[in-house]
Order: structure tokens, then C-alpha cells, then sequence
């Protein structure tokens, strides 16, 4: 039973369909009757239908608004129009995915059913049973949404043509067809070239074939993980690395000495500063080879060997694509003023990963002046600084400032910062 709400008035009402149609079951009868109303309630949430005045659910302009919006909100509409085979066809080649909505004579309409599947092939899931083992409207269902084939016959399933045309609109639908297609070179072929993820729904056997696996790789360099088979194979762990970074991690330990294929793993627009971190401890090590790691991602630097995480040309580096890498650097370097005072440049939060030694005044304004939340991260011997006080305010910090001062002296600074930042505000406008 659903819970009672006061009756909203109309321009409430108004206010209230911008936010959620459904609000539409909380008005009077007469705006339930109120075609513009309704319109705007079904246009935002298809299933407001439910509520609209049963005049208004036989309106083929309302329904066609609210199974376009949410199909399945055809159960909805009057009985006459959901009967209305030439309004259904009319709505399906508008692209309403509204089977679901329909009765079991028209899930037993082929031409409709057929219309359906163009809009969505989603639907046969929908479709009588009878349809689901016709060829003709699960290859229109197929073609439109490859998944839809976990909803077709068995008998289709092993059907070449049906599962070619799945796996064509998504690789995945692979994980549906039979045994045997999976084992099928060609079906998986054309899986892995659409998805180089589907791969692993193929057999064991085409998990072995040097070729399928170099396509399912260009397209997802993560398959090299379900083929062990290939992780000595320098081409193929190349251009799974170059696809995605983190392929690396799937390589034989040999393909991770190869400073060529770590190199390429940096070079990967997917994940590149993960190439170092599945790198041979050597290549870690190496600091031509570290520059460029973190030149592409500066997080990348908490892969980087102990020592080069206290070299200053590489945490500089780092700190210059990265700000916030400054936590992953030595010690020595977090207190380093000219490594310091660019990070905090570039992000104010950088504070937080600093010691308090490196906050001396200067760092914490540089900080400030990029971001006035940095004020939560000052330690407590500057957080009183009238300086420090007045650059947080500038810089919008004014609330988190007011609600870390506990000392009514420094409350009393903070009132006077506040009125002479209003003040020259006020100046500057005049």
C-alpha cells in the first residue's frame, strides 16, 4: 500500500515533474486528466503512465511519449492500444523498446516481434518461446544487440551463422554459444577482433592459437593473462603491453627484463606508469628508463627503486606531472625546498604528505594561493599566522579555517582578516 502524501497543487506539482514524473500519483484527478502535465510527467519517467486518467492512457500521443522514454511502460496504456497492431509497429520503428509491455498475442506476432528486435534486440527475452527458436528474428535480434543471444533457442545456439552475427555486434556473446563454436576458429576469431576480452569465454584449445590470441591482445592487452602459452612470445606480450600497461604482469619474467618491452609498456596510453611496477627489479633500477616511467605518470615513481625515489632530476620529474607523487619520494627529497615549493605550486594538498620541518612559511603560502583547503593540512604553529590566516580566506578557505580554531584570540584575527578582505573587496568594486 503506498504511503499517503498531501495532494500537490498544480504549480507544485510543476516543480516537482522537473524533478521525478513519478511524482504524478500525488495529484488530484483533474491534473491526472491534464494532458500537458502528463506529458511533461511521461517524458521525464515512462511508467508516470501508470497514474495518468485512463482517458489519457488511451492517447497514442502519451503512450508513444512514455514507451520511448521506458518501454516496458506499455503495460500501462489502454487495452485497445496495446492491441493496436499498427500503433505497436508505428512505436517499434520509432525504436520503443516496449515488448515486454505487449500481451502474449502480440509476443506471438512475428512481423511485431520482428519490429521489436530492430528497436532492440534485447527484447526477445520477451518473445514467446516459439520466436526464440526462430532463426529469422533471433539474427534481427543479434544483429541489433549481440547478448540478446543468451535468450535464443539451443538449438540455435549452435547455429554458425546466428553466432557469427552475435559475436560480430559484441565479442562477448561468445560466452552463450555451444561448446562447439567456441572451440570454432572463425567464430572466435571474429569474437576476439570485436572483443579481445572475449577470449576467455573461448576453448582451451583456441587459447593456444598464436593467431586468435595476437588479435584478442590488439584489442585488450589484459588477455594475455588467459593465455599463458604466449607469455615468451616478444610480439605478442609487445602489443599487449603498448595496449595495456598492466599486460606486463602476465609476461614471463624474461619479457620483463627486456627494457624494449617495458619501454613500450610506458608508452601505452592505458595504465603506462603500471608498466614499471611489473618490471624486473633491474629495470626498476634504471633511471633512463624510471624518467620516462614517470614522465608519463609521476605515480608512477613508488615503483621505482629506493634510490632513485631520492634522486631529485626523478622525483622533479615526477612532481612535474604529478604533484601528489611527492609522498612516493625519499624523505630527504619531501623536505627539499625547491622540490617542495613546486609541488605545492602545482596542488596545495601536497601539504598533507610533507613533514612538519618542510612547512616553513613560504611553502605554506605557495600551497594556499593554489588551494584554500590546503589551510587543514598547516601544522599548528602557523595555522595562528595572520599571513596564513588571510591567504586561506582569499583563497575560500574561510570555513574549514573557522571550524579548526578552537583559540578565541585567533577567532578574533580571523573576524578582522574576514572584514578587511570584505573592505578591499568592496574598494576594489567601487
Amino acid at each position: 500500500m503506498e504511503s499517503e502524501t498531501p495532494l500537490l497543487q498544480r504549480e507544485e506539482l510543476v516543480s516537482a515533474l522537473q524533478r521525478d514524473g513519478l511524482c504524478l500519483r500525488h495529484a488530484r484527478e483533474n491534473f491526472k486528466a491534464d494532458e500537458e502535465l502528463v506529458m511533461f510527467a511521461v517524458s521525464q519517467n515512462g511508467n508516470a503512465l501508470k497514474f495518468a486518467s485512463e482517458e489519457l492512457k488511451k492517447s497514442k500521443a502519451i503512450v508513444t511519449a512514455a514507451a520511448l522514454q521506458h518501454g516496458p511502460s506499455m503495460q500501462y496504456a489502454s487495452k485497445d492500444l496495446i492491441e493496436d497492431r499498427d500503433f505497436v509497429l508505428e512505436l517499434c520503428a520509432k525504436g520503443a523498446s516496449c515488448l515486454s509491455g505487449l500481451d502474449e498475442k502480440m509476443k506471438k506476432d512475428k512481423e511485431v516481434v520482428l519490429a521489436c528486435m530492430s528497436a532492440n534486440g534485447f527484447q526477445l527475452d520477451n518473445a514467446d518461446p516459439s520466436l526464440q527458436k526462430d532463426k529469422e528474428v533471433v539474427l534481427r535480434a543479434v544483429k541489433s544487440h549481440g547478448k540478446a543471444l543468451r535468450f535464443a533457442s539451443e538449438e540455435l545456439l549452435k547455429d554458425k551463422e546466428v553466432v557469427m552475427a552475435a559475436v560480430s555486434e559484441n565479442g562477448d556473446a561468445l560466452k552463450f554459444a555451444s561448446s562447439e563454436l567456441k572451440n570454432d576458429r572463425d567464430v572466435v576469431l571474429c569474437a576476439v577482433k570485436q572483443s579481445g576480452d572475449s577470449l576467455k569465454h573461448s576453448s582451451e584449445e583456441m587459447r593456444k592459437d598464436r593467431e586468435v590470441v595476437l588479435e584478442a591482445v590488439k584489442k585488450s592487452g589484459r588477455a594475455l593473462s588467459l593465455a599463458p602459452a604466449f607469455s615468451d612470445d616478444k610480439e605478442i606480450v609487445t602489443i599487449a603491453v603498448q595496449a595495456n600497461a598492466k599486460a606486463l604482469k602476465f609476461a614471463s619474467k624474461d619479457m620483463k627484463k627486456e627494457k624494449d618491452v617495458v619501454y613500450s609498456a610506458l608508452k601505452s596510453e592505458c595504465s603506462a606508469g603500471e608498466g614499471l611496477k611489473f618490471a624486473d627489479p633491474e629495470l626498476q633500477a634504471d633511471k633512463q628508463l624510471v624518467m620516462e616511467a614517470v614522465r608519463a605518470d609521476g605515480d608512477a615513481l613508488q615503483f621505482a627503486n629506493a634510490l632513485l625515489r631520492g634522486d631529485k632530476d626523478v622525483v622533479t620529474e615526477a612532481v612535474s606531472t604529478r604533484p601528489e607523487a611527492l609522498e612516493y619520494a625519499t624523505d630527504s627529497l619531501k623536505i627539499d625546498k625547491d622540490v617542495v615549493i613546486m609541488a605545492v605550486k602545482k596542488a596545495g594538498d601536497v601539504l598533507k604528505v610533507l613533514p612538519s620541518e618542510a612547512q616553513d612559511k613560504e611553502v605554506v603560502l605557495e600551497a594556499l594561493k593554489t588551494s584554500g583547503d590546503a589551510i587543514k593540512y598547516v601544522t599548528e604553529d602557523l595555522i595562528a599566522d595572520r599571513e596564513v590566516i588571510k591567504q586561506a580566506i582569499i583563497s575560500g578557505g574561510e570555513k574549514l579555517l573557522g571550524a579548526m580554531v578552537d583559540s578565541v584570540e585567533t577567532q578574533q584575527i580571523i573576524a578582522e582578516v574576514i572584514e578587511e578582505v570584505e573592505r578591499r573587496a568592496h574598494w576594489l568594486t567601487e
